[in-house]
């Protein structure tokens, strides 16, 4: 059996990060802080009367101690709030326009240096912002300050583009970022974010822009108060620290290998309570040897008032983590591998539940080379196939090939794919690994030096028939069941099959329909006896072209639809 997205879940390995650590650079992060502020802030703000009523002329320790969620009597924001940088007075009066987030308001005054004092230069603002975004430690190396001037003298990679925020009213724009990364290194973060809402609100769009390099954002919310005890600011993801992304602690919201967005279906929404707490995931490689790269996350959160959806959007993400299973040899030659996803692999339901999906992505690592999804049948057996790793849903066409780095994602709209809890999916995945010199086997681990093999799924459970659009008011347990009503393999090439199963003796019609809701053959209109039937369909057969098709099956008068695809 699968299991859900906890890291901590295999005793054995903990977490799987064999990551780069941070060199020693002769002094903490703060103490590079601390010398900007001495060279560069304590001439105005010292002496009997300093600037602003602010005397930072004290020692390190003092000035710290002084510095850490102290009040401004200038502004909402404390001087550091450990971890958010747009949030602490302090640096938002050094950003002097390096951060759009950072913004001075107009009752918080000039940015600093004023009155002509010592010029702040971009890579020592980023310096401070740097320390207060990896939770402002008064201990520790988190970030080399000389790669962050040489990025300021010597820019190479740009930055992500900017999105811009919905409207206050109907929504919010979160931001992590820049990172800035050493060429080839690769780092995998967490970074909890208190969002700190005035009330509950429910969530029907979320928009994610980031980097070409990032290997993939996965967006938590916290179970409780699970966050409270979660450290401030960035921390890297490594076996020393031990950090639990998943599990019960947190519920996942989202997950990204790339720019994208997920606009909700009408009537359903995410929720959460006003005292929620998020959790960010990012996995980024710097792909050049030559340049820094800024690595930037910009979410768009377009909400609504709570109680406005009449269903509750759920996620997960569901890894084959078995260390003992797993195992990819080194022979250059294609493994695959095929699991199920049951029960317990979906968050909030029962095994009898049904599960609507509406959405399904896969993911893997660069020895990924396919990845298919199907339904699993009551008897353990694949179904229907409900998603190709070769096929460009985004597009309407076929790869040829899994493109690991960007997977293909598939949105099944208001066309939700029904299948009870304790039936579930099963999911196959096919690897190659050769690299001589390398090891003989690769395992389930969280570096693009080992391996992944996960399902990132969308759904809603229970009844739906409430929902806008919504088929599910017939009898489902008849038409979608997953050994009653089952179209494989779709997509397909040559011709695909159509499975139906009646318990009783029944007025049957199965009709093919194109797009633009034109009939385009009749598969069958006869009264059928109990039993199992099995239809033929192939476009081409017909004379018509690859493309999407839409099947309606009708017994006694109750319908059901599902789509499938020819590909060329």
């Amino acid at each position: 059996m699968k299991k859900q997205f906890n890291f901590l879940s295999a005793s054995c390995f903990i977490l799987l990060f064999g990551l780069f650590s941070l060199q020693t650079y002769g002094q903490s992060s703060y103490q590079s802080a601390y010398q900007i502020f001495e060279s560069k802030c304590f001439s105005c703000h010292s002496g009997a009367s300093p600037a602003g009523g602010l005397d930072l002329d004290l020692s390190e320790s003092d000035l710290y101690n002084a510095l850490i969620e102290a009040n401004s009597n200038a502004s909402d924001f404390p001087l550091v709030d450990p971890g958010y940088p747009e949030r602490s007075f302090m640096y938002r009066k050094m950003n002097n326009g390096l951060y759009p987030d950072s913004e001075l308001t107009a009752t918080e005054g000039q940015s600093m240096p004023a009155y002509g004092g010592p010029e702040l230069l971009d890579h020592e603002r980023e310096t401070v912002r740097q320390w207060i975004l990896y939770g402002a430690k008064q201990t520790g190396v988190q970030f080399d300050p000389e790669t962050l001037e040489t990025y300021y003298t010597e820019p190479a990679a740009a930055r992500p583009r900017l999105e811009a925020p919905p409207a206050p009213e109907v929504g919010m724009q979160l931001h992590l970022g820049s990172i800035f990364l050493e060429p080839s290194r690769e780092v995998e973060y967490k970074y909890k974010y208190e969002i700190n809402l005035e009330e509950g609100l429910e969530i029907n769009k979320i928009e994610v822009v980031m980097n070409s390099d990032s290997h993939h954002f996965i967006f938590f919310k916290f179970n409780g108060n699970q966050g409270d005890n979660d450290p401030d600011g960035l921390s890297q993801v490594s076996l020393n620290n031990n950090i639990d992304i998943g599990g019960n602690e947190t519920t996942m919201i989202g997950s990204w290998a790339y720019s994208k967005a997920f606009d909700l279906p009408e009537g359903t929404a995410y929720s959460w309570d006003q005292d929620v707490e998020l959790l960010f995931n990012y996995h980024i490689l710097n792909y050049s040897q030559t340049q820094i790269l800024p690595a930037d996350v910009y979410i768009n959160i377009h909400t609504q008032p709570e109680g406005t959806a009449l269903k509750e959007m759920h996620s997960n993400f569901i890894l084959n983590e078995n260390f003992f299973q797993f195992l990819i040899p080194n022979n250059g030659q294609d493994t695959p591998f095929t699991e199920s996803i049951t029960g317990n692999d979906f968050n909030q339901a029962n095994p009898s539940d049904s599960i609507h999906i509406w959405s399904i992505g896969s993911h893997t690592h660069a020895r990924g080379r396919d990845y298919d999804i199907y339904r699993r049948t009551a008897a353990g057996e694949k179904g229907e196939q409900i998603y190709e790793g070769f096929y460009n849903y985004d597009q309407g066409f076929d790869n040829g090939f899994y493109d690991y780095a960007e997977p293909p994602f598939r949105n099944f709209g208001d066309d939700y794919v029904t299948i009870k809890a304790g039936d579930g999916l099963i999911h196959e995945a096919v690897y190659n690994y050769n690299e001589p010199g390398g090891p003989a086997f690769l395992n389930f681990g969280l570096t693009t030096e080992d391996e992944m093999m996960g399902v990132f799924c969308q759904y809603l459970v229970g009844d739906i028939s409430m929902l806008p659009g919504s088929t599910s008011g017939v009898d489902t347990e008849d038409l979608t069941s997953a050994n009653a009503w089952n179209v494989f393999p779709n997509p397909y090439t040559a011709q695909t099959q159509i499975q139906y199963e009646l318990q009783k003796e029944s007025d049957v019609v199965l009709k093919v329909f194109n797009t633009v809701g034109q009939e385009v053959t009749e598969l069958v209109s006869a009264n059928q006896p109990a039993g199992t039937y099995t239809q033929q369909f192939s476009a081409k057969d017909l004379g018509l072209g690859a493309g999407l098709y839409i099947l309606q099956l009708s017994i006694d008068g109750q319908q059901s639809t599902k789509t499938v695809l020819e590909m060329e």
